[in-house]
């Protein structure tokens, strides 16, 4: 990762209950994404994805993301390249607090990618690639 990754390894850490992660998940939204084709015989797309949201509604303070790679795996059809290489400035607390271990924050952050409707948005970007090289 690259260019996507850094931006949400700068923004500040952001503590949230694992309710309170849930309710921003959903107020989340597309930020930027990236595309390239890969270098292989086959010529596939790959990229990433920044999905996220200002936590003051203004756009302008404080940030909270998520970020991750994906790659075109058939034509047309793309999939979360690394589930374990998901990034984001939140540190989640269980029910006592605490903040999660890496383990466990990677299987929420998981389950909020593959909440996210991100894949057709992309698909379609590709598929219109694919018609314009053909």
């Amino acid at each position: 990762m690259s260019i996507l990754t850094c931006t949400v390894g700068v923004w500040e850490p952001f503590e949230a209950s694992l309710l309170e992660w849930r309710r921003l998940c959903k107020r989340m939204h597309l930020l930027d994404s990236s595309r390239a084709v890969d270098t292989d015989a086959d010529g596939t797309h790959l990229g990433e994805v920044l999905w996220g949201m200002a936590l003051d509604g203004s756009g302008k303070g404080r940030m909270l993301g998520v970020c991750w790679e994906w790659r075109e795996v058939i034509t047309n059809v793309v999939a979360l390249s690394n589930p374990m290489g998901i990034r984001s400035n939140v540190l989640l607390k269980d029910e006592r607090g605490e903040v999660v271990s890496a383990a466990k924050l990677v299987l929420h952050l998981n389950a909020a990618v593959n909440a996210f409707p991100w894949q057709g948005d992309l698909t379609g970007r590709v598929r219109n690639f694919h018609t314009r090289a053909a």
